[in-house]
């Protein structure tokens, strides 16, 4: 992914809630399920990692077992949210022009 549209996937990413959330269970079969899941639904998703995550492994590793896992592209880790793309071909050039669109619809004044 570019700079620029990288960018602007971690501005988007801010308004979007989390969709999964990762506890002391850690990352168990049916998460990465429920994870593919949504990749496949939404492309674009926010993961929460709990405190209680931690307690087995640290940070790094747990984002990057859910990366292997779900074959996904990381975008953004804020604190404990990882956000987390569908891994194509046709990624850049999909969230290219879903960012256009987005762009182009400007707020009209009515008179």
């Amino acid at each position: 992914m570019d700079k620029q549209l990288l960018k602007q996937l971690k501005q988007k990413v801010k308004l979007l809630p989390a969709v999964t959330r990762i506890g002391k269970n850690g990352l168990t079969d049916a998460v990465v399920k429920e994870i593919i899941k949504q990749l496949n639904k939404k492309k674009l998703v926010k993961v929460k990692l709990l405190k209680a995550a931690f307690v087995q492994t640290d940070k790094k590793d747990l984002v990057e077992d859910i990366l292997k896992k779900t074959k996904a592209v990381l975008v953004d880790v804020t604190g404990s949210n990882v956000t987390i793309t569908k891994r194509e071909k046709k990624t850049t050039s999909y969230f290219k022009a879903h960012m256009v669109l987005i762009n182009s619809k400007k707020k009209t004044k009515r008179i």
